[in-house]
């Protein structure tokens, strides 16, 4: 393998990470907005049910996506007890 080869295969590698990447930040993007609706909404379920889909994304986004749940979660809890 030349070094052109080497490079062109560096190239793509790091274009499918970059693409998967890029799904899972448009997907995480969507349940974030779930999640919102879910809280305005004040819909325990669905909060539960998006917190389970984290397992679904990589460990950095899951457990971005599990600290986003807990903080709503905690948001719902706060307005219930009003």
């Amino acid at each position: 393998m030349n070094k052109l080869e080497a490079i062109a295969g560096i190239a793509k590698e790091t274009q499918e990470v970059l693409s998967t990447t890029n799904q899972q930040v448009r997907w995480l993007g969507s349940v974030m907005r779930a999640i919102t609706l879910s809280v305005d909404h004040q819909e325990y379920g669905v909060l539960a049910g998006l917190a389970e889909l984290g397992t679904h994304l990589s460990d950095e986004w899951a457990s971005y996506l599990e600290g986003q749940v807990e903080m709503f979660g905690r948001c719902l809890d706060e307005e219930e007890a009003k």
